[in-house]
């Protein structure tokens, strides 16, 4: 009788111990989750995108392993240069628009011909901007799945970038 309740013993220490360690959580883990939580949490809130930049860059890295923070930031920086493209295009038609009012008078042929071959520059450096969002995007999702979190794809058509 001894022997039984003292190997009775054994074993639920043995799976006790073998739940307790299942139950520990890798704090590298758990940042990873709470970033991608709340980076799902803002883009389902925000359509602006310097305001989803601004909570994006609140968020708190420390916790994260280096290899995650550094995909994360990345990934940030291509937002801000897709903003700021947003930006130039904006300045730009306002610019124009302001001139001819002022000026009064039709576009010439020439001018026709030079603005929408700005334009299509400008359109050609913003898909390759919203290119780089899509890798800079798929490169997090990559580490992030490394530590057990399913960093979202982005719906662009949810945010207005202007163009």
């Amino acid at each position: 009788m001894i022997k039984s309740n003292f190997f009775a013993w054994v074993l639920s220490c043995v799976m006790l111990s073998a739940i307790g360690c299942e139950t520990q959580v890798d704090p590298a883990r758990q940042a990873v989750r709470y970033v991608v939580t709340t980076h799902k949490i803002i883009l389902d809130r925000e359509s602006d995108p310097e305001k989803i930049i601004s909570e994006m860059k609140q968020i708190d890295l420390s916790e994260c392993p280096a290899d995650f923070s550094k995909a994360y930031r990345d990934h940030i920086a291509v937002w801000e240069k897709l903003t700021a493209a947003d930006e130039v295009q904006t300045e730009r038609s306002v610019k124009q628009l302001t001139e001819k009012i002022l000026k009064g008078k039709e576009e010439s042929p020439e001018d026709i011909n030079k603005n929408f071959e700005e334009s299509v520059k400008l359109r050609a450096k913003e898909q390759k901007i919203l290119s780089e969002l899509g890798s800079s995007g798929r490169s997090v999702k990559t580490v992030a799945t490394k530590y057990g979190a399913d960093f979202p794809d982005v719906i662009y058509s949810r945010i207005s970038f202007g163009f």
